[in-house]
């Protein structure tokens, strides 16, 4: 058996390595040997790259700071505003002495009485800020439609065209948008007392969401999009958010206590 030459162990060595200033890449493994320079800034993943997105991102320098989870977080975090204020809008609407709506795709232009509240859309836009010692920091936040009651046709087009663009220099990275949750009351086995209600989830998305990323015409870039719905199994209320791509899709959660409603004589209008 031949001695192994030590000199040949180092060439392979630095010829598996890629030198990026700050980080070395090891392509033999497809991963760096050092954790991120700018750490957390990057996102949690500190073995991360430009949120592994290599083909769409660059980062020459090393000191991108692209935050995946900040992504979601904005869009957690705007949508469950749209949520509040839209059920907030349909109990007002509920308890008003005209509780009926029209539009002319449902009950040919007819007044109906909503069934669910209304729902919100828009784009998740992207700002990138370049710091003074050249780190790039990337923050999110949303645009919005007026609201839509649901089963309208041709939402997708209001909320992936219709609605406000965003900002001169900002980049648009998804679509998203809400899915309403309808009032449902709790089954209580004394029919006695007073009913109380609670916010139900409708099942998250549905087969037009599915097909929206990969739909040429109404989504040329091919974006993906963001699906948030609330649901209370248990008696406690589920938020999802779910992430559809051509060909797959991510769904994330997390709970609360529900907060119960209850109206007069316990029953709701």
């Amino acid at each position: 058996m031949k001695p192994v030459n030590p000199l040949l162990k180092v060439l392979v060595l630095l010829v598996a390595l890629s030198n990026y200033v700050h980080a070395f890449y090891d392509t033999s493994q497809g991963r760096w040997v050092s954790r991120d320079p700018i750490q957390e800034q990057g996102g949690i993943n500190l073995y991360g790259f430009v949120a592994n997105d290599g083909v769409n991102r660059t980062d020459y320098l090393g000191f991108a700071a692209v935050n995946p989870e900040l992504m979601y977080d904005t869009v957690h975090t705007g949508a469950m505003a749209a949520h509040l204020k839209a059920e907030v809008e349909y109990l007002n609407l509920l308890k008003s002495e005209d509780p009926y709506v029209t539009h002319p795709d449902i009950y040919n232009g007819r007044k109906y009485k909503p069934a669910s509240p209304k729902e919100y859309g828009g784009r998740v836009c992207e700002n990138c800020e370049i710091k003074d010692d050249g780190t790039k920091v990337y923050t999110y936040y949303l645009t919005e439609t007026s609201g839509l009651w649901p089963h309208i046709r041709g939402f997708a087009d209001i909320y992936m065209k219709s609605t406000p663009k965003c900002n001169e220099g900002d980049k648009q990275v998804a679509f998203w948008h809400t899915h309403p949750s309808e009032l449902v009351e709790e089954r209580n086995k004394d029919k006695s007392k007073p009913g109380r209600y609670y916010w139900a989830g409708n099942g998250g998305f549905s087969g037009a969401d599915l097909k929206l990323p990969a739909n040429k015409m109404q989504n040329p870039d091919g974006l993906p999009l963001f699906v948030t719905y609330r649901g209370a199994p248990s008696y406690r209320e589920w938020t999802y958010i779910t992430k559809i791509t051509p060909g797959k899709i991510v769904r994330e959660s997390e709970s609360q206590p529900v907060q119960w409603l209850t109206f007069e004589g316990g029953v709701r209008p």
